[in-house]
C-alpha cells in the first residue's frame, strides 16, 4: 500500500470498530444478537460508573443510601445514553440537538426502570446485602427494560426519506 497522495482516510478507529462488530455478527450473531451484546457491554461500563458514584457518595459525601443510588443511577443514564449513542447505535447516531433531545428521552424511557432500580436496590440494603451487591442488583434488573424501549423509542430505524436520511434527521 502506498501513502496517500490526497484527501483524508475515511479508516478510522470506529470504522475498524464496526468491522470488529461484523465479524462477531458474522461468528455469533445467531444466537446473540451484536447489538444487544454492545448494551450489555455499555451497561458494565454504566456498572462501574454506577459503583464508583455510589461508593463516593456513600463514603466521601456521607449521603443516604437511597440519595446516592439514585445520584449514582442519574451518572449511570447518563454516561450509558453516550457510549450507546457512540458505539451501540452508531448507525443510527444522534448528533448536535437531536443527541439532547434523545438524552431526555431515554432519561424518560429510563426512568421505570430507574424507579425499580432504586426501589430493589434499597430493599436489598435493608436486608443487609453488602451496597454494591444491592446497587448491581438494582441496576441488572433496570437493564432488560432499558434496552427493550430506548431501541423502540430512541434508536428504532425509522423510514428513509429519498435523500437516504433517516426521517427526522
Amino acid at each position: 500500500m502506498r501513502s496517500r497522495q490526497r484527501g483524508d482516510s475515511k479508516l478510522d478507529t470506529l470504522v475498524m470498530w464496526e468491522y470488529v462488530l461484523l465479524l462477531l455478527d458474522k461468528s455469533i450473531g445467531r444466537y446473540v444478537p451484536v447489538r444487544f451484546l454492545m448494551f450489555i457491554i455499555v451497561g458494565l461500563f454504566g456498572a462501574c460508573f454506577h459503583l464508583t458514584a455510589l461508593g463516593l457518595m456513600l463514603f466521601s459525601f456521607q449521603c443516604a443510601f437511597g440519595t446516592a443510588q439514585a445520584g449514582a443511577t442519574a451518572i449511570a443514564m447518563t454516561s450509558n445514553f453516550f457510549l450507546n449513542n457512540l458505539f451501540t447505535h452508531r448507525d443510527n447516531r444522534r448528533k448536535g440537538w437531536r443527541a439532547v433531545r434523545g438524552l431526555l428521552m431515554f432519561y424518560l424511557s429510563c426512568s421505570i426502570g430507574a424507579f425499580v432500580n432504586v426501589k430493589v436496590a434499597s430493599s436489598l440494603y435493608l436486608l443487609s446485602v453488602p451496597w454494591w451487591g444491592a446497587g448491581i442488583l438494582g441496576a441488572m434488573i433496570s437493564a432488560v427494560w432499558n434496552f427493550s424501549l430506548t431501541a423502540a423509542t430512541i434508536w428504532s430505524p425509522r423510514t428513509r426519506t429519498p435523500r437516504g436520511r433517516t426521517a427526522g434527521q
